[in-house]
């Protein structure tokens, strides 16, 4: 489960550099003369003397940036597109990255869902255990007792469970 969760990560990562290529190279599309998506950044590194639009590391940085806090829903504000094919792009780039953190949201949602089904099966047989004593009046020793005897009888279910799964398998692979 963990691994999924390490996979999914590495995917929107993956992603998030695509998107950031396919942004950067709008840089490249429409002429000189019309207003792009670095300008702001390249105006400000200027005041440092640094040239945003001869460094390649610092686009691919700002694009990269700009990708995940837009699939992420994040969403600054202070890179956006400039001229159409900007636009056009963007566009592309949010629906892209809209459907990929759905996704990734529902499938890391499920993974951490299953990787706690043990644990909420406990609550909710104590919860409804807790609910029985309750509306049956039963003294409080007796509750004590039942909820202290469910608790330790945790770690047998768990061995119970394990042994059904090895009774599944074939006789070669119970004896590795």
């Amino acid at each position: 489960q963990q691994m999924a969760l390490i996979r999914f990560l590495l995917i929107l990562v993956l992603v998030c550099h695509w998107m950031a290529c396919l942004w950067a190279m709008t840089l490249n599309w429409a002429d000189s003369y019309y207003p792009k998506w670095i300008d702001g950044i390249a105006e400000i590194d200027g005041t440092f003397g640094i040239n945003t639009y001869e460094s390649e590391i610092r686009i691919y940085i700002a694009a990269f940036y700009f990708c995940s806090y837009t699939m992420t829903s994040v969403g600054y504000g202070d890179i956006g597109p400039q001229n159409i094919f900007e636009r056009i792009t963007c566009t592309i780039i949010v629906l892209v990255a809209g459907l990929c953190w759905a996704y990734i949201l529902g499938e890391v949602g499920a993974i951490v869902t299953d990787m706690n089904a043990e644990k909420q099966s406990f609550r909710k047989m104590m919860n409804g255990l807790n609910k029985m004593m309750q509306e049956q009046g039963l003294p409080h020793e007796l509750r004590r007792r039942l909820r202290s005897f469910f608790l330790s009888n945790k770690h047998q279910a768990q061995f119970a469970r394990d042994q059904k799964l090895l009774r599944g398998m074939s006789p070669q692979l119970q004896a590795e």
